[in-house]
């Protein structure tokens, strides 16, 4: 059984605003991909470029995908933890991410 047929099995996936969304059992997002076919899943590794929120090179940890469109936000879904010099936590668009 593959990755997609078990998340199907237990929450499904959601079409919203160009991205496909994977719901776990809970109803936590697990992983989105966007209408490029950029795909981000929770535990993901990612790389600040410097753009906004933190220093370009850090590396953080995606530690929440928000429903995009809910709650005032578009493309800013991406919760990323990085704590290098220091914890922080952003709400990150991808184009502020080296990818």
């Amino acid at each position: 059984m593959t990755d997609i047929e078990i998340d199907d099995m237990l929450g499904g996936t959601e079409e919203v605003a160009g991205w496909t969304l994977r719901i776990g059992d809970e109803g936590v997002i697990t992983q989105a991909t966007d209408a490029m076919g950029r795909s981000f899943r929770l535990g993901q590794r990612l790389t600040a470029n410097g753009r906004f929120g933190a220093p370009r090179g850090s590396v953080g940890v995606l530690v929440q995908i928000h429903r995009p469109f809910y709650d005032g936000r578009t493309s800013d879904i991406l919760k990323v933890l990085f704590e290098n010099p220091v914890a922080l936590v952003v709400n990150m668009k991808i184009k502020d991410l080296e990818l």
